[in-house]
């Protein structure tokens, strides 16, 4: 299954960073691609149904990888509101990593 999921991801990779030579899509269907992909993280960035942190480190990798790429396609945040939540979400992951957080005294 993990494996499965590694290709996936690649291939979503590959997909969505070339040119699309292979698939001769014309530069508006590549940007609707691109624009639809990315609302679609920032969709699931915000989503309180499933926290983001419950998603394999893998997606949540790829996920940080495009929206960071082309975070400023997307129609609902800013790119800076985008780099918020993520650097949120970072702290929250080390936080757990380490036990759960602990303030300095």
């Amino acid at each position: 299954m993990r494996n499965l999921v590694r290709r996936h991801n690649h291939i979503l990779l590959s997909c969505i960073s070339q040119r699309f030579v292979t698939l001769r899509l014309d530069d508006s269907a590549e940007l609707s691609l691109r624009r639809s992909t990315v609302n679609t993280y920032v969709s699931i960035l915000l989503s309180s149904n499933k926290p983001i942190l419950q998603y394999p480190d893998i997606f949540i990798q790829i996920m940080s990888w495009i929206l960071g790429e082309y975070g400023y396609l997307a129609d609902t945040m800013t790119v800076e509101g985008i780099l918020e939540r993520m650097c949120e979400l970072v702290s929250k992951k080390n936080s757990s990593a380490i036990g759960g957080s602990h303030e300095a005294k």
